[in-house]
């Protein structure tokens, strides 16, 4: 049942962004088959469709809550309009591991599951404002963590099944989803210049199931679901290799910079993170403008609804939390009368605390042996190394060694890397904020060069042996427990819930109730974690909602 329920899920993704590519050619004509960075267009299409939806809702929620009629009737008219322009199905190998297999063995993830713990903290209450409240002014100041909000949680605040949220685990199987079709198409084609990048993702993806304590190397993971840890690691990883890949090899134009500053745009939606992605984006930008000047206009003009979209995200950012870029202090705006002063870096030092960041100034072997310490760092640190040198030989063993990257461009791309991972030090070093630049490290060592060292006599094995590892990678996903409960009944109906009862007391320094013997508050809005001095108002205009202190 779980797997029927996922292909009719990624089916209505999939064709709700052909509805917006066919809706942009009444204005634009372009083929349906058009390709950017050399992938045909039907890749990208879950990926417009999941950005159309999230920011459709985060523009309609600054006037109305994101269960209204609008979205839905969109939703509706962009699948209808499918059936204007009709293709034949083709039947290829691509299509079959991409639409078939992949899918049936991700769906069965979805089996035994439960929701990420962050989800009772902070996600399925952020949600629930933007389900049943017009945007809220100063909504972080009730749970700083909301200020942390993700398109991730305008997405999932529409697949709610009642009080069911077995949707939101499909939302997050869609990028993993996205992420196999991409390998899938590298590794059918030895002629693309990303095979051996494809296929060392791959092997990591393999390798996550040996080593220390058995296993975990850095790759992803399926986590409770309506995390958007996943979602994140895998555009972050797709945007940079696709951008970096394009520049060593000078392939530039305006479509594929288009498509590039989506990625870009969606990744920092989900993530901050993405925002270092801004780095080879405006390298490539540099390249174009080795174009005419009407190009360039051009390209200005294309760009606008992405610009659009980002000038409304960044003002979001700023009613909610006083801040452009939440929790950089420096983008806060201290004169907006819902701003409490420092409450930004309170934030990001809690989260700096809480995961071990590194601080500029400590040893770095004791910062290490202290982080170690936390979770499983240790376990992941050194079989995510060991990994890497496993890639490496298999790399100089199978492949014939071309310098064909130039030293500028080697020096680039480690400072740039280097440049990732400091950030993540010394900012939330979490194993599972780090995915994204753990799966780019590994694409990285693949660009370049991908002819085979020995000459197979049997094309036919070779290419075998890739589209079994691919199969055994995404095999791995799931848990073997999950592959028993779907082999023991496989029209099982999965549900995910939660416990909504929890016990409550007043708020004794503002607006609420705190919860008692944990910081969870399930669907409670007028739950909060902790004690908070803010309090409920009311703007002179429209009546929209604003918590603030109660002296301004």
């Amino acid at each position: 049942m779980v797997t029927i329920q996922f292909l009719i899920f990624l089916s209505i993704v999939y064709f709700i962004g052909r509805g917006i590519k066919i809706s942009i050619n009444y204005f634009e004509e372009t083929p349906l088959d058009k390709e950017y960075f050399g992938l045909k267009e039907n890749f990208y299409y879950p990926i417009y469709a999941l950005f159309f939806i999230g920011n459709l809702i985060v523009i309609t929620n600054f006037f109305v809550k994101s269960t209204n009629f609008l979205i839905y009737f969109l939703i509706v008219f962009l699948l209808v309009i499918n059936f204007t322009k009709i293709n034949k199905i083709k039947i290829s190998l691509n299509n079959i591991l991409s639409y078939i297999i992949a899918p049936i063995f991700l769906s069965v993830s979805a089996l035994g599951s439960g929701l990420h713990k962050d989800m009772l903290l902070y996600h399925l209450n952020y949600q629930n404002w933007i389900n049943t409240e017009k945007l809220v002014i100063g909504l972080s100041n009730i749970n700083g963590r909301y200020g942390f909000s993700s398109l991730h949680d305008y997405i999932s605040s529409i697949l709610w099944i009642g009080d069911n949220f077995l949707l939101l685990n499909f939302l997050n199987l869609s990028f993993y989803f996205v992420l196999f079709n991409f390998l899938t198409i590298n590794i059918l084609n030895k002629k693309s210049i990303l095979f051996k990048s494809s296929l060392f993702i791959i092997i990591f993806g393999i390798l996550d199931n040996f080593g220390l304590e058995g296993g975990r190397n850095g790759f992803l993971y399926i986590e409770g679901a309506g995390k958007q840890d996943s979602a994140f690691s895998i555009l972050f990883y797709i945007s940079n290799i696709l951008l970096i890949n394009a520049i060593l090899n000078k392939k530039v134009n305006n479509s594929d910079f288009l498509i590039s500053c989506l990625l870009v745009a969606f990744s920092i939606q989900l993530r901050i993170l993405g925002i270092v992605t801004l780095i080879p984006l405006g390298y490539y930008f540099y390249l174009l403008n080795k174009t005419t000047i009407n190009s360039y206009i051009r390209r200005i003009t294309l760009l606008l609804p992405l610009t659009f979209v980002g000038v409304v995200w960044g003002l979001k950012n700023i009613l909610i939390s006083g801040c452009l870029l939440y929790p950089v202090e420096i983008t806060c705006i201290n004169s907006l009368n819902w701003y409490i002063a420092d409450s930004a870096t309170y934030e990001a030092g809690y989260t700096e605390n809480f995961y071990g960041a590194f601080t500029f100034g400590d040893n770095l072997l004791s910062w290490f042996n202290t982080w170690s310490q936390l979770s499983n760092n240790y376990t992941v640190s050194i079989n995510f190394l060991g990994s890497i040198l496993l890639i490496i030989i298999f790399k100089y063993i199978v492949f014939k060694y071309k310098k064909n990257i130039s030293l500028k461009y080697i020096f680039f791309l480690s400072v740039y890397i280097i440049f990732i991972y400091s950030l993540w030090i010394t900012n939330a070093p979490a194993i599972r904020l780090g995915m994204g630049i753990f799966l780019l490290n590994i694409g990285l060592l693949g660009l370049g060069s991908s002819s085979f060292r020995f000459e197979f006599t049997n094309k036919l094995v070779q290419n075998k042996t890739h589209v079994l590892l691919l199969i055994f990678c995404i095999f791995t996903i799931p848990r073997f427990s999950q592959y028993e409960i779907y082999f023991a009944n496989p029209f099982y109906d999965t549900e995910i819930t939660i416990n909504q009862n929890i016990e409550l007391k007043k708020n004794d320094l503002g607006w609420g109730f705190i919860p008692i013997g944990t910081d969870e508050c399930s669907l409670n809005k007028e739950c909060v974690p902790y004690k908070t001095m803010a309090n409920l108002y009311k703007t002179k205009n429209f009546n929209y909602k604003i918590f603030r202190l109660h002296n301004y």
